[in-house]
């Protein structure tokens, strides 16, 4: 007998444990009510997160001064992060066994040269009075 509770024990926690093991990969897929308003970086993205109840890591500096997009209706996590910073300077990977979230600057954007500041243009030279002489 106690060999079969053992068994049913073991069998019980396997399969808790493959169930506990794939939600977060039908959670990364699942359909999720966004509602967040556009603003800082710094506060929209921990709206996210909390509204995709995933973890999301992002350095502070890096997100600073950044404008995000606003975000409603029935979306995937992924599809949800992708329109909240789309048209910055942001970027987001997911790790996949996890599903959580790193935003960080786009090194494309950053490493980007900057035009060159307009040159400025020297004045045209002072005309002299031109004396012409004549050979009498």
């Amino acid at each position: 007998m106690l060999l079969a509770t053992r068994r049913l024990l073991i069998q019980s926690l396997s399969l808790i444990a493959l169930a506990v093991a794939s939600v977060p990969f039908a959670w990364a897929d699942a359909s999720i009510d966004f509602d967040i308003q556009p603003g800082k970086a710094s506060k929209t993205l921990k709206e996210f997160a909390r509204q995709a109840e995933l973890s999301i890591v992002f350095d502070s500096r890096s997100v600073r001064e950044v404008e995000t997009n606003s975000v409603s209706g029935a979306l995937s996590a992924k599809q949800a992060l992708a329109l909240l910073l789309e048209g910055t300077t942001l970027v987001f990977e997911q790790d996949e066994e996890t599903n959580a979230f790193a935003v960080l600057r786009n090194q494309v954007a950053i490493d980007e040269p900057k035009a060159p500041a307009p040159r400025k243009q020297k004045p045209p030279p002072k005309k002299l009075p031109l004396k012409i002489r004549r050979n009498s």
